[in-house]
C-alpha cells in the first residue's frame, strides 16, 4: 500500500478509531467569538462556536475542517435576520500538501453566513437612493 492509503486504513486496527483514524494525528480546538455591530439605528450581534479538526493524513499531507455554529443572540433587524444567519456552517475545508519547506500546495473551501451588512436588504433605508425611489413610487 502507498503511504496515504496505509496511513488511513490499517488492518490491525489497534489504537485506531473505527479502524482508520489515528487519534495521535488528530488535533481538535474549540473557540467562541461574539461580535456586535451597530450603525444607522440598527444593530446586531453574532456568536460563533467553531470546532477545528486538524488531521495528519501522511507526513506531507494534512486536512483541516472548521465547523461553526452561528447564532444572533441580539438584533433589532427582525426574526428573518436571526433565522437566515443561524445555522451550522463548514467554514473551512482545507487540504495542505507540503513536500518541502519551500513548497506548499493548499486547496481550500469556505462557507460563511449571508452577509446582510453587505446587502441592501436591511440597510436600504440609509441609502440616499432609497428616498428617491420612495418619492417616485418605486
Amino acid at each position: 500500500m502507498n503511504s496515504i492509503t496505509s496511513s488511513l486504513i490499517r488492518s490491525d486496527g489497534g489504537g485506531l478509531l473505527f479502524g482508520w483514524l489515528n487519534p495521535n494525528k488528530l488535533l481538535i480546538r474549540n473557540s467562541y467569538t461574539l461580535s456586535y455591530t451597530s450603525g444607522g439605528g440598527n444593530s446586531f450581534s453574532l456568536g460563533t462556536l467553531t470546532s477545528s479538526f486538524m488531521y495528519q493524513i501522511s507526513d506531507p499531507l494534512f486536512i483541516v475542517l472548521d465547523l461553526s455554529l452561528v447564532h444572533s443572540p441580539y438584533n433589532n433587524l427582525g426574526s428573518d435576520f436571526s433565522r437566515n444567519v443561524t445555522g451550522l456552517y463548514l467554514t473551512r475545508a482545507q487540504l495542505n500538501y507540503q513536500p518541502s519547506d519551500n513548497v506548499l500546495l493548499q486547496l481550500q473551501f469556505r462557507q460563511f453566513p449571508t452577509s446582510y451588512w453587505l446587502n441592501d436588504y436591511y440597510f436600504e433605508t440609509f441609502s440616499p437612493f432609497h428616498k428617491v425611489q420612495k418619492e417616485e413610487g418605486n
